[in-house]
């Protein structure tokens, strides 16, 4: 019987894990002062390598943790 209770939280505690570990779409556009679109701008998650470059309206999509 502890085994099944050991094994009943350690498959709970997983669920919660990966609950947690959705990820998010973040979207927008990069401009100038006068409002025209940043064309090739770096656009990236602080303190990690994930990164995306804007289009030719200065678009971009990022998906992160």
């Amino acid at each position: 019987m502890k085994k099944v209770k050991m094994l009943f939280t350690a498959l709970m505690l997983l669920a919660v894990s990966v609950a947690y570990a959705q990820n998010i779409t973040v979207k927008g556009t990069v401009k100038e002062p006068t409002g025209e679109p940043v064309i090739g701008a770096s656009v990236l998650q602080q303190g990690t390598m994930n990164g995306v470059v804007t289009d030719l309206e200065g678009s971009y999509s990022l998906t992160v943790p």
